[in-house]
C-alpha cells in the first residue's frame, strides 16, 4: 500500500509509533516492509532523468522537481535575472532577449508558467510584465504567462494561493514549466524561526515535485553578509538543487555560484549584466574573469588590513568612517565596500560587538549578524 502525508494511514502510524505495536512478534514483517515499498530505492528502478529547465553554459543550474535559489541584496539585479528566466520559459523557440550564456529550455506546448510577487506593487510588476513581453518580442500577454501579485494576500494564506493556482493551471494548460517565487522570506513570519522555515521549503519541494516542475525562489541576503537569510536560507542550501548569488560591482551586477549540485563552480561563469537605457532593461556585458575577481578581492583585503590591520576595532559607523578615510570614497560607497568587506569574511565582530579583521573563531554571529545595525547604516 502507498501511502501520502494527507491520507490516515500515516497519521495512523504516528499514533502508534513507540506504543510498542508497530511491529509486533506475530505481525508479518514481509507484509510490513511491502507497505513502504514506494519509498525503497533499488537498481532495479527505472528513473526518468530530470529534465533541466535552466542552464548556464551548459551547466545544469534547475531540473524539473527541484527548487532553485537566486539571492542578492537589495537592487543587486534578482529582477532582471528572474525577468530573463521567465522569458526563456515562456518562448516556445528559445527566440527571446535574454542573457549570453543563460539557457532555458524553450516551451513549445505553452505550459503554464507562473509568477507569484510577495514584496513589489502591482504597478511594479506589471512594468516587469511588459519587459519581459519587449524581451520576446510580442505585445500582448500569452495566456499560459500567470504573475500574480500576493501583496495584499494574507500571509495564512499564502501557501493556499500558491497550491490553488498552481493546481487549476495545470489542468487548463496541461502542464506547468516553471514556478517563480519572488519572495519567497515572505511565506513565513521569522525566516530565523527552524520549524517554520523547514516547513516551507517542504512545500516549495513538494510543489516542484508535483507539479513535475522548476520552483524558482528569490530571496534576500543577510544585509552585509554572504548568507541567505536566517534559518531559512540554511535550509534552501541544504534541499535547494543550485544557490547562485548575484552581485553588484558599480554599474555591473555578476552572478555567481554558490552551491551546485548538477555542476561544479568552475563549470558556471561570472555572467555580467548592466542596464542598457536604450531597451529599457538589463542586456549582457560579458564574463566576468578570474583575473577581475582576484583584483577585486585584493583591493578589499588590501583596505581591509589598512583599516584594521593594526589589531583595531570599530563600532560600525566608526568603521565607515575609517573605510572612507583610507579608500577616499563618500559614505554611501564606503557602506558598500563594508558589505563586500563582510560578504568575503574579511571582517567580523569581536566579543565586544565591534569590527575587526576576521579570523578563523569567528563565532555564528557572522551568518546572522545585526540586521538593523547594517539596515540603518
Amino acid at each position: 500500500m502507498k501511502y501520502s502525508n494527507d491520507t490516515p494511514h500515516w497519521q495512523e502510524a504516528i499514533q502508534n509509533y513507540g506504543n510498542g505495536d508497530a511491529c509486533s512478534e506475530e505481525q508479518d514483517h514481509g507484509s510490513l516492509l511491502s507497505e513502504y515499498d514506494h519509498l525503497r530505492i533499488t537498481t532495479q528502478i527505472d528513473f526518468v532523468p530530470p529534465v533541466p529547465v535552466v542552464k548556464i553554459k551548459d551547466a545544469v543550474i534547475s531540473t524539473a522537481g527541484n527548487i532553485t535559489t537566486f539571492s542578492g541584496l537589495p537592487k543587486s539585479g534578482k529582477t532582471a535575472v528572474i525577468n530573463v528566466l521567465i522569458a526563456g520559459a515562456v518562448s516556445k523557440d528559445g527566440n527571446y532577449d535574454g542573457f549570453e550564456g543563460i539557457q532555458v529550455e524553450p516551451n513549445p506546448d505553452s505550459l503554464a508558467v507562473i509568477c507569484f510577487d510577495t514584496e513589489q506593487s502591482k504597478q511594479k510588476q506589471q512594468k516587469n510584465l511588459q519587459i519581459i513581453l519587449k524581451r520576446l518580442g510580442i505585445s500582448e500577454c500569452p495566456p499560459n504567462l500567470l504573475c500574480y501579485n500576493l501583496k495584499e494576500v494574507p500571509l495564512g494564506i499564502y501557501k493556499k494561493v500558491v497550491r490553488e493556482i498552481c493546481e487549476a493551471a495545470k489542468e487548463k494548460f496541461g502542464g506547468i514549466h516553471m514556478i517563480v517565487i519572488d519572495g519567497g522570506a515572505d511565506f513565513v513570519l521569522d525566516v530565523n524561526d527552524p520549524s517554520s522555515s523547514t516547513k516551507l521549503v517542504r512545500f516549495f519541494e513538494r510543489l516542484a515535485v508535483k507539479h513535475d516542475t522548476c520552483v524558482i525562489l528569490i530571496i534576500h541576503l543577510n544585509p552585509g553578509s554572504a548568507k541567505e537569510r536566517g534559518h531559512l536560507g540554511s535550509q534552501l542550501q541544504r534541499k535547494g538543487e543550485s544557490v547562485i548569488a548575484i552581485q553588484q560591482d558599480g554599474d555591473k551586477s555578476y552572478l555567481m555560484p554558490k552551491f551546485l549540485r548538477e555542476a561544479g563552480r568552475d563549470d558556471v561563469p561570472a555572467i555580467q549584466f548592466s542596464f542598457d537605457k536604450s531597451k529599457g532593461y538589463h542586456t549582457s556585458a560579458g564574463v566576468r574573469s578570474a583575473e577581475e575577481l582576484k583584483q577585486k578581492t585584493d583591493m578589499l583585503s588590501a583596505l581591509a588590513r589598512g583599516v584594521f590591520g593594526d589589531g583595531s576595532a570599530y563600532p560600525y559607523s566608526d568603521a565607515i568612517v575609517m573605510i572612507m578615510q583610507h579608500s577616499g570614497k563618500k559614505e554611501r560607497t564606503a557602506k558598500e565596500l563594508f558589505k563586500e568587506l563582510r560578504a568575503l569574511k574579511l571582517i567580523q565582530k569581536d566579543e565586544n560587538g565591534d569590527w575587526c579583521l576576521f579570523t578563523a573563531h569567528s563565532s555564528e554571529v557572522q551568518e546572522t549578524g545585526d540586521e538593523t545595525e547594517l539596515d540603518a547604516g
